[in-house]
Formats: structure tokens, C-alpha cells, sequence
């Protein structure tokens, strides 16, 4: 492997996320005996999340992939989400070699190759499938970069993201879905119309359309992406080693 600089090594991963993210809660209107409960912990609505950094700090753009197939009305309506993020379909919201190709080789990377004059570039992955194949090496180094796979069963010591970014990008997510149903829960009515129970509130939050849930997982995803630092990054790859060895 040839010797990069910290600006071109790059680490990309996937994790599941769900739109109910937040744990159990247990929640009582003030001045009233008893409580309106969110049994346990719902997991509900997954999408896959593919996120990418480099060795100085740099974050790409997440790419959210849903669950829906490719062609339908989901897709159009991607244009109205919320910037700052890329999106994808699949008909089981995972990531798979069209997926692989179509929204990060051609979209996330695609789009960060051709922003300016790139240096060669070097992306650390796991063994999966997708990432590793002769397709896959083939059309990353289009872009000029060429594709690493770390051992198998190394990923938990040796991937930044995996050593030390994946936990608090999900714990962010489990804060900001457990804000958003307090707020839900809390939400006033509409002017002139009487104010809903606490019980109707909490259904009203279960009932959201697959588009609404949709929405709100690629803002909380977009924040919860926003809040992780570049420092953060710098020492997720520190903390992995795997710099030291891609470039002595």
C-alpha cells in the first residue's frame, strides 16, 4: 500500500438506526394517579446509516438508506428532505452492491472526488461483501482510490468508527429521539381545540406516517452527525492505530 496523507486515508461503516431509538419511558401528567406507559423499548422503522471519515478530521455527508423499493414515490420526494445528507432505497433498508454503487461510490463518494483536485485516497473497510468486491475496488478507483480491507475480525480494534465514534453517534440519536417524544408528549393543541390527553398524545406520536418517520430520522441523523467534532474524529483514529500502520 502506498503512503497517504491523513487528509486522503479514509474509514467508511454502516450501523442500523431506528426511529424509536429513545428507551422505555413511563410518563404521568402531573396532578393525575397513575401513568401513560411506553412499554419497554420499541424498535421500530430501521434505516442504515453508511457514515465516512478521514484521518484529519474530515466527515462526508451521511448517507440514509430507507426501507422502500427503488423507483417508487419514496425516492421523489427525497428532494424535500433535509439537506446535509444523502439517501438511498432498499427494499430491506440495508446496504447491498446497487445500494453500494448507486448512492455511495457514484453519490457520497462521487461527490466528494469532484468537488476539487484530489490526491489519491486510501478507504479502510470491513470484509463485507459490497465493500470488497472486484466491482467495488473497480469503481472506487475511478476515483482514484484505492480500497483496504482490514482483517477479518479486526474491525472492533482497528475501525475508527467502530473504536470510537459509532457509541456516541448513537447515544446522540437516543437523546435527540427521547427529546423529541418529551416534546410530543408535551405538545400543546391547536388554538380553540381542547387540549388532548397525555395518552392521545403518546398514540399521536406511535401513528406517524412512514413519510413522517422517515423525516424525522434523517434530521436526527443529520444532528446527531452534526455534533460529533472533528476532533472527535482525529481521536477515533488515534485511538484505533490504524493511522500509525497506513502510514509508516
Amino acid at each position: 500500500m502506498a503512503t497517504y496523507t491523513r487528509g486522503c486515508i479514509f474509514n467508511t461503516d454502516e450501523t442500523g438506526v431506528y426511529f424509536d431509538e429513545s428507551p422505555g419511558l413511563i410518563i404521568a401528567e402531573r396532578g393525575k394517579r397513575g401513568s401513560t406507559k411506553i412499554k419497554g423499548k420499541k424498535r421500530s422503522f430501521r434505516a442504515t446509516v453508511l457514515l465516512a471519515i478521514a484521518a484529519d478530521g474530515t466527515k462526508l455527508p451521511p448517507l440514509v438508506v430507507f426501507k422502500a423499493t427503488s423507483g417508487d414515490t419514496v425516492e421523489d420526494s427525497f428532494f424535500y428532505y433535509p439537506k446535509g445528507a444523502f439517501y438511498a432505497v432498499q427494499q430491506n433498508a440495508w446496504m447491498d452492491m446497487d445500494v453500494w454503487k448507486e448512492a455511495v461510490i457514484e453519490g457520497v463518494w462521487a461527490d466528494y472526488c469532484n468537488s476539487e483536485d484530489r490526491e489519491p485516497l486510501a478507504l479502510y473497510v470491513d470484509n463485507f461483501k459490497s465493500h470488497v468486491s472486484d466491482e467495488s475496488i473497480d469503481g472506487l478507483a475511478a476515483y482514484g482510490t484505492e480500497v483496504v480491507p482490514l482483517p477479518p475480525n479486526t474491525t472492533a480494534v482497528l475501525q475508527p468508527l467502530e473504536v470510537g465514534l459509532m457509541e456516541p453517534f448513537k447515544m446522540r440519536l437516543r437523546t435527540l429521539a427521547l427529546s423529541a417524544e418529551i416534546e410530543a408528549a408535551s405538545g400543546e393543541s391547536a388554538e380553540g381545540e381542547p387540549r388532548k390527553s397525555l395518552r392521545e398524545r403518546l398514540l399521536r406520536m406511535r401513528k406517524m406516517s412512514s413519510e413522517e418517520k422517515r423525516r424525522a430520522v434523517a434530521k436526527k441523523v443529520i444532528q446527531a452527525w452534526g455534533s460529533i467534532s472533528e476532533s472527535n474524529v482525529r481521536k477515533a483514529w488515534i485511538k484505533s492505530e490504524l493511522y500509525t500502520q497506513a502510514t509508516e
